[in-house]
């Protein structure tokens, strides 16, 4: 299959790393409408990212499960 890429130059007040970005319609981010932005440090690194993929062979930083929001907030437990 195709596929296709593209890059964004971020402004001076974002900080290296990864960050989440995702739709804010609950029933589309349930189904993954969700991605990273990769932003690089001036030296090319990412701080604190290690990619995963299927064939990884470590296992997750943290055995912690995610905490799960609270079915009664209608905000579906985020807030901005």
């Amino acid at each position: 299959g195709d596929s296709f890429g593209f890059q964004v130059i971020a402004g001076e007040g974002v900080g290296a790393g990864a960050w989440m970005y995702h739709c804010h319609v609950q029933s589309h981010s349930d189904m993954g409408m969700a991605g990273l932005f990769l932003v690089k440090k001036a030296d090319g690194t990412i701080p604190d990212y290690e990619p995963h993929h299927a064939g990884a062979s470590k296992s997750p930083k943290s055995s912690k499960p995610a905490e799960s929001p609270d079915a009664s907030d209608p905000s579906g437990g985020h807030h901005h």
